[in-house]
């Protein structure tokens, strides 16, 4: 999973990276690779803030890297949980 705030590009649903991963044979062995814009930079909502701070005790509304991070893994297993009942 690599998170940026220096843009994933290319962008839409039919356009991909040439190439996945630090090698062929993770790609080859169907590991899944993760490639996000940190929040408010380019294709992702929100308001950027370089270095987002950790906050040692969150209530519901407070964000950092660690509940971005959280929520793109939950949904990230969601889907492919779904996808799995599916078949």
């Amino acid at each position: 999973m690599q998170r940026t705030c220096y843009s994933v590009a290319p962008y839409g649903e039919d356009q991909y990276k040439r190439s996945l991963g630090p090698n062929k044979f993770l790609q080859n062995d169907k590991y899944i690779f993760v490639y996000q814009d940190v929040r408010g930079r380019y294709m992702s909502e929100g308001t950027f803030t370089n270095m987002t701070p950790q906050v040692d005790h969150k209530t519901k509304k407070d964000v950092d890297e660690s509940t971005d991070t959280y929520d793109t893994i939950d949904w990230l297993i969601k889907k492919i949980l779904k996808t799995i009942t599916e078949m």
